[in-house]
């Protein structure tokens, strides 16, 4: 919840001007019901109902993988001619900046392997979403929700890359 604060005060250091203004509220209200609530919610119901949870957890999995390629799907449709925008650098640094972020959290989940995997993966999706409504809603059709779009695609499709790999069965020769 740190996140909106520092993005009001740090913004006109990058943006000087009235070109670029986040209402902090809003942002912090949008993490608020995307992201804490939730979160909250099912950690209250796996603290009081461990059996209902552990029982709905395929099914949630399930409708969350619906949820994440139908949010994939509407964003490329609604915003996908902003992507034509995206310079090769800037493809190279958000693929920087993915490569930083799973091996950020990967070390943080260290030494153990499974909560490394897990720590590193939810390192590096944390804020895409977060950033997709910041942006939709104060940076519309702006280099800034291109970009922020195109890294949309690049965390998820490279955080899925990397997750399908780990899944799959070592091969020893």
């Amino acid at each position: 919840m740190v996140a909106p604060l520092l993005l009001e005060g740090l913004l006109p250091l990058v943006m000087p001007g009235d070109a670029a203004h986040v209402d902090p509220g809003v942002v912090a209200g949008t993490l608020l019901g995307s992201q804490l609530a939730p979160l909250f919610a099912a950690l209250v119901v796996h603290e009081k109902w461990p059996a209902m949870s552990a029982a709905a957890r395929p099914f949630v999995g399930h409708v969350a993988r619906w949820l994440a390629v139908g949010t994939g799907v509407l964003v490329l449709v609604v915003y996908g001619g902003l992507l034509v925008h995206i310079r090769p650098i800037g493809l190279a640094a958000m693929l920087l900046l993915l490569a930083s972020s799973l091996v950020a959290g990967w070390w943080a989940g260290r030494p153990d392997p499974s909560v490394a995997r897990a720590s590193a993966l939810a390192t590096s999706l944390r804020n895409v979403g977060a950033a997709l409504a910041i942006a939709g809603g104060s940076f519309a059709g702006t280099p800034a929700a291109s970009a922020v779009i195109a890294y949309f695609f690049v965390e998820v499709l490279g955080s899925l890359a990397v997750a399908s790999r780990w899944r799959l069965p070592e091969v020893h020769s």
